[in-house]
């Protein structure tokens, strides 16, 4: 598909919007059933933890596509609260290795009954199909971003 003038291209502003709601909705969810361990911000790193166990801080901005900077504040927070533990890569002491405590592994039932509810407010209208090629679209908009911004960070580099 090519850019045409004058065509409505609302997908950019839907997205961000989307992704507005979702993130509300999902702290007031934790909030209501008295979950203060995390946000939904900090879920994103929790849910590479919870794949993976351990990551360093690089792989966590890859995993999650958040900037380097938002990681480490993030963290910052999770570690206050007991959820996630850093420490020196035995193999690189210039990088720090972030593993996932008991208590953050807990937290994934908290996630889930959130998330179950985030499910059932967005996605209740849709069939089977319709959220299946949604998903397809979104993660082929994705790939597009991604590999237009991986290019464009070695061009940058080279």
């Amino acid at each position: 598909m090519e850019y045409k003038e004058n065509h409505d291209y609302s997908c950019n502003k839907d997205i961000t919007k989307i992704k507005q709601f979702n993130i509300r909705i999902f702290n007031q969810l934790l909030n209501e059933i008295g979950c203060t361990d995390f946000t939904c911000e900090q879920s994103f790193i929790l849910q590479a933890l919870w794949r993976k166990n351990e990551l360093t801080c690089i792989e966590i901005a890859n995993e999650t596509g958040l900037a380097p900077n938002t990681v480490t504040v993030l963290l910052n927070n999770l570690s206050k609260n007991g959820m996630i533990e850093r420490k020196a890569n035995p193999k690189d002491r210039r990088q720090v290795i972030v593993r996932i405590t008991e208590k953050g592994l807990n937290a994934k039932k908290d996630f889930d009954k959130v998330l179950s509810r985030i499910i059932n407010i967005g996605f209740k209208d849709f069939t089977e199909t319709e959220y299946e090629q949604f998903q397809k679209s979104l993660e082929k908009l994705c790939l597009s971003y991604e590999n237009y911004f991986n290019s464009s960070l070695k061009e940058k580099i080279c």
